[in-house]
C-alpha cells in the first residue's frame, strides 16, 4: 500500500485545501506547498492544480511571464478555466532591476479571453517612472470590455484624465465591486454621455474610494444601484471635496468613513448628504491614520459636536449597527473600554441599536509588499 492509499481521495483534497486556503490577499505565500502537492503524485495533481489558478497573484514580470506560459501551452489549456481571481502586482524594485527597460508586460491580450470564468481582477501599480505607469496603464485598457469581471481593484495608478478612469471603469458591463485605492487623474477631461460606453456601471453595488483625487467628481460617475460605500477624507492639497452624489444613492445599505485625521467637520458633510431610506450600518474607520487614543477623542469630539442626534434622527433612524474599526491588539482590552465609551457617548443610539468595536493589525506601508515566489508551470506528464 502507497502513502497516497492511507486515506480516501476526498481526505487528501481536504488537506490539499487546507494547505491552500481562500484568502483575501497573498495566496503566494501557500505557492511551495501547492506545487509540492502537485508533484507528489497523479491522483494529487487535480486538486492541487484548481488551489494554484483558482486565486493567481503575480508578485513581479517573471512570474507573470511564466503563468502566460502556462495558460498557452496546449497540456494545460484547461488552467485558464481554474482562474477566477487574478492579481498584477508592479513593484518598483522589480521593474527597475529588470536589466532592460520594460516595454510591455510579458502577458498576451490572446489569452485574455481564455479565462472565461475570471471575476475578480487587481491591477498595482507600485512604481513611480512616468514610463512604467504609462506600460501599466495600457496593459490595464487592454482588459476593458472582459464581460466576466465583477470586481475590480486599481490601485497606485495616475490618470491624464477622470474621462479616462471613467472609460475603463465603464467598459466592464457586469461589474458590482470596485475598489480604487491612491489613484488619481490629472484633470477632468470632457464631460461623458453614458450610451458611449456599455455597463454604464448599472449593475455597481459595492464601491471604495481611498485616497482619490476628489469623491465628487468621480462618485456621479458611479451610478445610483451602490448599497455599499466607502470613502475617506481627501488631503487638502487636492481640492475642497462634498459628496452631494450621496443624495442620488437612495438603495444605500452600508456606509464606512474612512478618518485620515479627527475632523467631525467632514464626517458630518458626509452624513448630512445622505438620503437613502435603507441606510442600515454606518462603520467608522479610525486605523488609516490616527494615532495612538485618538480613537478615543474622535469619538469624543463627535458625540460634543451631536453624532447622537444625527443618528437619532432621519435617515438613520432605521440603522441597526454602528461598527468602530481601530488599530491595535486587543491584549488590554481595549475593543472593550472603547465600546463602553461609545455606549456612553451615544446613548439614545445605543438604546435602540448595537455598537461593536473591531481592532485592526495595519502595517507601516501601505501597500504591503508582496512576496517573490513566483508562479510556475506544474504539470505531471
Amino acid at each position: 500500500m502507497t502513502s497516497t492509499n492511507i486515506l480516501p481521495q476526498d481526505k487528501w483534497e481536504l488537506i490539499i485545501d487546507f494547505l491552500g486556503p481562500d484568502t483575501l490577499s497573498g495566496p503566494s505565500r501557500h505557492y511551495p506547498s501547492l506545487y509540492a502537492c502537485a508533484l507528489t503524485c497523479r491522483s494529487w495533481l487535480p486538486r492541487a492544480q484548481y488551489r494554484l489558478h483558482k486565486h493567481v497573484e503575480l508578485t513581479d514580470l517573471r512570474s507573470t511571464e511564466l503563468f502566460a506560459r502556462t495558460l498557452a501551452d496546449s497540456h494545460s489549456e484547461h488552467c485558464a478555466r481554474l482562474v477566477t481571481r487574478l492579481e498584477f502586482w508592479s513593484l518598483q524594485r522589480d521593474w527597475e532591476t529588470a536589466g532592460v527597460p520594460v516595454t510591455g508586460i510579458p502577458f498576451p491580450p490572446s489569452l485574455i479571453p481564455t479565462l472565461e470564468n475570471l471575476v475578480e481582477l487587481r491591477f498595482a501599480c507600485c512604481t513611480v517612472s512616468e514610463e512604467h505607469l504609462a506600460t501599466q496603464l495600457m496593459f490595464v485598457q487592454e482588459w476593458a470590455g472582459c464581460e466576466s469581471v465583477q470586481t475590480l481593484w486599481l490601485d497606485g495608478f495616475t490618470f491624464d484624465t477622470l474621462e479616462d478612469l471613467t472609460h475603463l471603469v465603464w467598459s466592464f458591463p457586469l461589474l458590482e465591486d470596485l475598489n480604487i485605492f491612491q489613484t488619481h487623474w490629472r484633470d477632468m477631461g470632457m464631460p461623458l454621455e453614458h450610451p458611449s460606453v456599455p455597463g454604464c456601471c448599472t449593475t455597481l453595488q459595492k464601491v471604495e474610494l481611498n485616497d482619490i483625487t476628489l469623491v465628487k467628481q468621480i462618485l456621479p460617475r458611479l451610478g445610483n444601484a451602490i448599497q455599499t460605500l466607502s470613502i475617506s477624507q481627501t488631503w487638502d492639497f487636492l481640492g475642497e471635496d462634498s459628496y452631494e452624489a450621496l443624495c442620488a444613492l437612495l438603495d444605500l445599505r452600508s456606509l464606512t468613513v474612512m478618518f485620515s485625521e479627527i475632523n467631525y467637520q467632514w464626517l458630518s458633510a458626509v452624513l448630512s448628504e445622505v438620503r437613502s431610506p435603507h441606510i442600515e450600518e454606518l462603520i467608522l474607520y479610525f486605523a488609516n491614520g490616527l494615532g495612538r487614543g485618538q480613537d478615543f477623542e474622535a469619538l469624543d469630539i463627535s458625540a460634543k459636536e451631536g453624532l447622537d442626534d444625527v443618528l437619532s434622527n432621519p435617515p438613520f433612524e432605521n440603522l441597526r449597527r454602528l461598527r468602530v474599526v481601530t488599530s491595535g491588539n486587543d491584549k488590554t482590552g481595549k475593543s472593550i473600554s472603547l465600546a463602553e465609551k461609545a455606549r456612553g457617548l451615544l446613548p439614545r443610539f445605543h438604546t435602540r441599536a448595537a455598537i461593536v468595536v473591531e481592532l485592526e493589525l495595519v502595517y507601516t506601508a501601505v501597500l504591503v509588499r508582496k512576496s517573490k515566489i513566483r508562479f510556475a508551470l506544474v504539470q505531471v506528464i
